[in-house]
């Protein structure tokens, strides 16, 4: 174990933990330089209170990358696991505001009420009713009619929150 660093890169990871505020960046910086004094794992985890795996890590980190690789917190995660599953969704946009929830809360209502009240046997079957009920719908042109405005909000509302131009 020990003496694997040279001279100036000893110095380098001095010099960057005089100057590291971040205290789990300056540990790491210490692990390195402790493990090149030739002190043991078990020793320099009791010491910074750390996992003996982790120092493994950060001693591989080092020597792929140097300070920056020690340094450096990216994560990519593991796309292996979320690949097939990754597959079957299309992100899209959806707005800040919560209306486009409220329009989705109101037509899953619709498709429970319309469609769903009844016991469906098995998942073709269910899948031919959505299908149908939808294109019906999308036919028909069917659109939200929205009920609750800022003035029926205000009435609904006005026990529980107080109007701030009364202040």
């Amino acid at each position: 174990m020990g003496k694997f660093l040279t001279l100036k890169q000893r110095q380098e990871l001095l010099d960057e933990l005089k100057l590291e505020r971040i205290r789990r960046y300056a540990d790491r910086l210490r692990v390195i330089l402790l493990l090149d004094e030739g002190q043991t794992y078990k020793n320099i985890a009791k010491f910074l209170f750390l996992d003996e795996g982790t120092i493994g890590n950060y001693k591989k980190r080092y020597k792929k990358g140097g300070i920056e690789g020690l340094i450096n917190d990216q994560y990519f995660g593991r796309m292996a696991m979320l690949s097939p599953l990754a597959k079957r969704f299309e992100m899209i946009y959806t707005p800040k505001k919560a209306s486009w929830l409220n329009m989705a809360e109101i037509e899953f209502s619709a498709l429970s009420k319309q469609c769903l009240d009844r016991r469906i046997g098995d998942m073709n079957t269910m899948k031919k009713e959505v299908g149908a009920w939808t294109k019906k719908r999308n036919r028909d042109r069917v659109k939200i009619d929205w009920q609750f405005t800022k003035n029926s909000a205000r009435e609904k509302f006005q026990v529980r929150y107080f109007d701030a131009m009364n202040l």
